[in-house]
């Protein structure tokens, strides 16, 4: 409650006040303050100065002059350092090179600083903090749930602990809320701007590992959060995951953290062997501030930001592992090395994935054949996962904790084309598909020979179905 609002001076058309007697609040009080301000013109600019603690007895409202500067020199040091995070590879691509008008040099820089800015404002400002509980369903082969005292037949709906979480959204005006699969992607722009803003909402992401091992996928937290939101999607499925994409930012964490005891160990080498040749001190020219000359990637961290990265992935890499093992636990499939979403839905005609993050991604359509479904988006994933925290692992001293599905990075790649060669060789031969012929005649019997070996009886009724699938969509 605002009991009093003071003017103190009036000049040049600006006039200047002060709140007084807002007092702290006790506790489970509001702590909102509530400004009512009635101007007679018909257009006005208003700034709030806000001044706390110790420094309140003798602080004095700027001018609204030296707000402007100030407001002048942010918006500078904002530009400045979006150049140099994200638009250090893009410093010479001008259309100089493009065009030899004149008044066009430097028109396509202008116009990408813009979009950018535009961008990561607008994505930074989406960031909000909310606070509540999620209610859900337990999986009931859940061993969580499994070992539950008196447990009786069917799982019925929980909460989880109430929590806070500080994330970005999808659409401030549409979906103004957490999503776990989006918030991965949201976070490589995040990280790439402030390390320790990355870190901090990635902290808290990560409280929300539960004892299973699973993440809520959407955050309706708080009664303001579910305002018109259809009540049957409040409650979510423990047995349902999403794409693991959180470990995107921290795998460009672990890259700028490898950069950073690359470069002390080679200024650390060169420091202490100064050959002849000069080598060492030209490589130390090339660099300048850490950057790579060709990526934004390889960043090297600052010692406090080496510091909150190293906190952070100590911290983490219990609960990462745990959601490792809920994603190989609930979503594996009859065969080894590869996995399956949980959670289809029959919606508008179409069967849906929810749980994978691409919803209406046309799948198979024949729920007589979901059990032999595997995913190749699932397994891609995981295998990410389990590379991160190998890399992870090795970061915090915690290789022995790690389940054997981990491979080494430069492996990923040949450890997955095993795994589908060895579920290929357990579901039998793979889906026909036709040679390239130098004939079109000869292709449409080729085709047509591999879709009657697949269920369609010709290509116009193969073309039929997708016409009706496409439709549909």
């Amino acid at each position: 409650l605002v009991r009093d609002v003071t003017s103190r001076s009036r000049s040049q058309g600006h006039a200047v006040g002060t709140l007084g007697n807002v007092k702290k609040p006790e506790p489970g009080r509001s702590n909102m303050v509530i400004l009512e301000v009635r101007v007679s013109t018909g257009g006005f600019q208003m700034d709030l100065q806000f001044a706390d603690g110790d420094i309140l007895p003798s602080w004095q409202p700027l001018p609204p002059s030296k707000i402007g500067e100030l407001i002048t020199k942010r918006e500078g040091e904002f530009d400045q350092k979006l150049r140099d995070r994200l638009l250090h590879r893009h410093q010479h691509h001008t259309s100089e090179n493009v065009s030899g008008e004149e008044g066009r040099k430097g028109s396509d820089r202008a116009i990408m600083e813009k979009t950018a800015s535009f961008a990561l404002s607008n994505h930074l400002g989406s960031m909000v903090y909310t606070h509540g509980s999620i209610t859900y369903e337990p999986d009931s082969e859940s061993p969580v749930f499994k070992a539950e005292p008196g447990r009786r037949g069917q799982p019925h709906l929980k909460e989880t602990d109430a929590l806070p979480l500080f994330s970005g959204v999808p659409s401030r005006s549409f979906f103004p809320r957490g999503f776990l699969w989006d918030e991965g992607f949201h976070l490589l722009l995040t990280c790439r701007w402030d390390t320790s803003l990355c870190v901090d909402s990635l902290s808290h992401w990560m409280r929300w590992v539960t004892p299973s091992g699973w993440i809520p996928r959407e955050m309706f937290l708080g009664k303001e959060s579910r305002l018109g939101v259809e009540q049957k999607w409040w409650t979510q499925y423990e047995a349902h995951a999403n794409p693991p994409s959180i470990v995107l930012p921290i795998d460009y964490l672990l890259t700028r953290l490898e950069a950073t005891v690359n470069k002390r160990q080679e200024e650390s080498s060169s420091s202490s062997d100064k050959d002849t040749s000069g080598k060492g001190e030209g490589e130390r020219k090339g660099r300048g501030n850490g950057w790579s000359e060709t990526s934004t990637m390889h960043q090297s961290l600052s010692a406090d930001d080496e510091r909150v990265v190293r906190e952070f992935l100590s911290w983490s890499f219990p609960r990462l592992l745990r959601w490792f093992n809920y994603l190989r636990r609930t979503q594996s499939s009859p065969h080894k090395f590869t996995f399956k979403w949980r959670g289809r839905s029959f919606n508008d005609g179409l069967w849906h994935t929810l749980a994978s993050g691409l919803d209406d991604y046309p799948r198979g359509t024949d729920p007589s054949r979901f059990d032999d479904e595997l995913h190749v988006d699932l397994t891609s994933w995981i295998y990410l996962f389990s590379n991160v925290l190998k890399r992870v692992a090795q970061v915090v001293d915690a290789s022995s904790s790690l389940p054997s599905l981990s491979s080494p990075p430069s492996h990923s790649a040949v450890e997955l084309e095993k795994a589908l060669k060895r579920v290929e060789k357990a579901v039998g031969s793979s889906p026909s598909v036709p040679s390239v012929s130098s004939s079109p005649s000869d292709f449409k019997v080729e085709l047509e020979k591999a879709l009657l070996e697949n269920g369609y009886g010709s290509v116009e009724e193969f073309e039929r179905h997708s016409s009706d699938l496409g439709s549909s969509i």
